[in-house]
């Protein structure tokens, strides 16, 4: 999906897929962070626990 949308130069569709997934870019002289959106969440006795 998001190949497809790179290689067709689709920017709005590129940006919203970044922001889906992606919390924030630091760019430092000799390296990249990224930080990634994600959520764990687990069952324990039919009970949802979310992180």
């Amino acid at each position: 999906m998001f190949k497809q949308f790179a290689t067709e130069k689709n920017i709005p569709e590129c940006k919203k897929f970044i922001n889906s997934y992606i919390d924030k870019v630091i760019v430092y002289k000799d390296h990249l962070e990224v930080t990634f959106k994600v959520v764990f969440s687990f069952e324990q006795k039919n009970n949802i626990y979310s992180l």
